[in-house]
């Protein structure tokens, strides 16, 4: 598997919605390296009264979350693309892949979802993946 360096521009804001407390500071320091500002959330009721409070130029989400999931997240990150007449990518992560992919194949698929280099070529809508 290849590695994906990802440069931001200063003017990166990112929405990093994780519920693990020891992961989250780790992925935000990284991020923050970067040089996006990064917002972070433990759980979808938080990201969602984010997002109505500020705008987000990529979404980094967990798909397992305590009290929702991230496909009910992507949901609203399109319904306020739609309203603002953005388009924010979402990238998603998750620790078994495999076993939630043969669970959730379906939905999935509806929501344009592909692990491994679509993931990077999304990251280059806000930065450059290579």
């Amino acid at each position: 598997m290849g590695s994906v360096t990802i440069r931001t521009p200063s003017s990166t804001t990112i929405l990093l919605v994780e519920d693990d407390k020891g992961f989250r500071p780790i992925l935000t320091n990284y991020l923050v390296s970067l040089g996006a500002k990064v917002i972070e959330c433990r759980n979808f009721f938080q990201a969602k009264e984010q997002m109505a409070r500020e705008s987000a130029s990529l979404v980094l989400t967990d798909l397992q979350l305590p009290d929702g999931d991230g496909f009910k997240l992507m949901a609203e990150v399109r319904k306020h693309q739609s309203a603002s007449d953005r388009n924010v990518p979402v990238i998603a992560m998750m620790l078994r892949p495999a076993v939630f992919f043969s669970k959730h194949r379906a939905q999935c698929e509806n929501e344009s979802f592909k692990p491994g280099k679509a993931a990077a070529r999304r990251v280059d809508a806000v930065g450059k993946a290579t």
